[in-house]
């Protein structure tokens, strides 16, 4: 078990050196014989494009490794293990210190070859469904009932079923908390509140999460595709809009609800606790949800998010493994008062 530890840890710290490199030939090399490394080779061309076009001069890149779980199989010459990966960068951008982390989840597979342990496999989270990435080419599967699809993350409300379960909680006007969202969002970017759920493709939920900490009140609570909910207890629940992206992203544009967000043209616009939706790849479906946190020193927004969980991330994913040339974005701005 220590050897497959040791080769784990050489995998990931091959590949934590080209972050910082100007190729990526050594990694690839070393790993052209792992299945799914596409990824990597991706994600880490495209960090390097986007530090170039946004003009960041790295100055270090620290990881580390988590090993959550570990299974070697009988005859001991195979293992499948869970690894949490944890990355922090520092960088120079207009004379000014930033910093970004990110935490990955990995499904490695591990083979006993000559003595020697070897990574075979790495199946790594995306910003997309959990594992691995939707093949567009394959159409959503229908309900029965006719009202929601089926995907990968689980319900998909179309956008004309959101209907409006207006509240009590509107009666009286309270105002958005941008610091306290913020300060949710920094709280939990990378672990989760045992008073909600987990799921397995987090992101809504804690996007969800950290507008109802800053003051957003709950819309509806009974229907769950209808409103904007979350319900705790024995008999909790909640609405397809609290925690699936596509019925959030149509939440906050409909404004049937009581509240909603206004759509803006340009990323500079935002403010703090301002929410982004992402389509990867430009078929109306949306997949992806974070919240702003800050600014970079040109005025660009950073992000936070679940799924593939990120802290002071750049807005725009061009160096996630979900992003297409296709991709699409909508900027909601969260209004002062609800």
């Amino acid at each position: 078990m220590n050897d497959a530890r040791e080769a784990i840890g050489q995998y990931f710290g091959s590949k934590n050196k080209a972050w910082l490199a100007k190729g990526f030939d050594e990694f690839a090399a070393q790993s052209v014989e792992v299945n799914g490394v596409d990824w990597a080779v991706k994600e880490t061309s495209g960090f390097r494009q986007l530090n170039d076009r946004r003009g960041l001069v790295q100055q270090k890149s620290d990881m580390g490794i988590v090993i959550e779980q570990m299974r070697i199989s009988p005859n001991e010459d195979r293992a499948t293990v869970l690894v949490t990966e944890q990355m922090l960068w520092l960088y120079n951008l207009n004379d000014e210190m930033e910093e970004e982390q990110r935490s990955t989840l990995h499904k490695l597979a591990l083979r006993l070859q000559n003595g020697q342990w070897i990574v075979v496999s790495d199946v790594v989270e995306v910003e997309t469904f959990g594992f691995g990435k939707r093949d567009p080419s394959q159409p959503l599967a229908k309900m029965d009932n006719g009202d929601a699809w089926i995907t990968g993350e689980g319900v998909v409300v179309r956008p004309e079923l959101l209907g409006s379960n207006r509240p009590s909680t509107l009666r009286n006007k309270s105002v958005y908390n941008r610091l306290a969202a913020v300060r949710y969002a920094e709280l939990w970017w990378n672990s989760y509140n045992p008073n909600y759920r987990k799921f397995d493709v987090d992101c809504t939920n804690y996007t969800s999460q950290c507008l109802h900490a800053g003051g957003a009140p709950f819309v509806g609570g009974g229907t769950r595709d209808k409103g904007w909910w979350y319900r705790s207890g024995s008999e909790g629940g909640w609405s397809y809009s609290w925690a699936v992206v596509h019925s959030f992203r149509w939440f906050l544009a409909s404004g049937s609800g009581g509240w909603h967000a206004t759509e803006l043209g340009d990323p500079r616009q935002l403010k703090v606790g301002d929410i982004i939706c992402y389509d990867w790849n430009g078929d109306g479906h949306w997949q992806h949800s974070t919240i702003v946190i800050d600014f970079d020193a040109t005025g660009m927004p950073l992000v936070n998010a679940h799924t593939v969980n990120s802290r002071r991330r750049y807005w725009d994913y061009s160096d996630s493994y979900a992003y297409s040339a296709n991709t699409r974005y909508t900027f909601f701005h969260i209004p002062d008062m609800f």
